[in-house]
């Protein structure tokens, strides 16, 4: 006898479940700068990452936590009346290491050096209370000096380079507004005002010698000193890459894309 085949009932699969998509990481808010590590005489050159907030929301999940593992740095400028006290707010949560205050331009020398008053402006900008105030909550505190582009001429930057008076004055006058005014050290940035200069390139030796001096004289007195670099894209010449090789005696480097107004080193 012919034996029918059993029908078999489909089995049902149940719907396998799929698991939530991992969250992507943010690239917007976490730069990273790394250079080749190159001899140096006491510190070697690490990765730190830097955090922005372009909208302060302490109660938002993402500024509730901290996303760096490393040195994390605010810019406090004097025209956000609110960023004292955000810094403060970001300081006692820990997600803030060190701000920068912008509060110091330096001024070009005179055609007579002997006429040069003071070489930094601004230490008014912000008061002993608010320093006190950052350093009484944990943060560090390091101003931005900052040489103002077209201000400057090439032959201004080869007397305060190569001039030791010049020189040593303006050294001095940076180190003793630290201990005066009880700063950790200074954001360095001059390097968008001095490659604005024509001319410049056969001085790079100078400032790479200016440079030692002055990280020196931060180093013994015990401060440090960071070096605001601008986005050289494909404007990085030879020469400059080879020159911020010589420069990493400088305790950080700091990429600076909003604040460089001449080509090639827009941001």
């Amino acid at each position: 006898s012919s034996k029918t085949p059993a029908s078999k009932a489909p089995a049902s699969k149940a719907p396998a479940s799929k698991a939530p998509p991992k969250p992507k990481e943010s690239k917007d808010s976490d730069i990273s700068v790394k250079l080749k590590p190159q001899t140096r005489q006491s510190q070697n050159v690490e990765m730190f990452s830097m955090a922005s907030y372009n909208i302060f929301n302490d109660s938002d999940a993402w500024t509730a936590t901290r996303h760096v593992s490393g040195l994390s740095i605010a810019f406090i400028t004097p025209w956000n009346t609110l960023g004292k006290e955000h810094a403060i707010t970001l300081a006692q949560k820990g997600k803030l290491d060190l701000i920068v205050p912008v509060m110091y331009e330096s001024q070009p020398i005179p055609e007579n050096p002997a006429l040069q008053v003071g070489h930094i402006t601004g230490g008014d900008t912000f008061n002993d209370d608010d320093i006190g105030s950052w350093k009484e909550n944990g943060l560090q505190v390091m101003p931005r000096v900052y040489f103002l582009p077209n201000k400057w001429k090439i032959e201004q930057f080869r007397v305060l380079m190569v001039d030791s008076n010049a020189k040593n004055s303006f050294i001095n006058e940076l180190v003793d507004a630290c201990h005066t005014r009880k700063f950790d050290g200074i954001v360095f940035e001059v390097l968008v005002a001095l490659l604005s200069c024509d001319g410049v390139y056969q001085d790079l030796m100078d400032f790479i010698r200016f440079s030692s001096e002055l990280v020196e004289a931060f180093h013994s007195a015990g401060l440090k000193i960071f070096l605001v670099v601008p986005p050289f894209g494909d404007a990085l010449r030879n020469d400059v890459r080879q020159m911020l090789y010589q420069l990493q005696t400088y305790d950080l480097f700091i990429l600076m894309a909003y604040d460089a107004p001449n080509p090639p080193y827009r941001g």
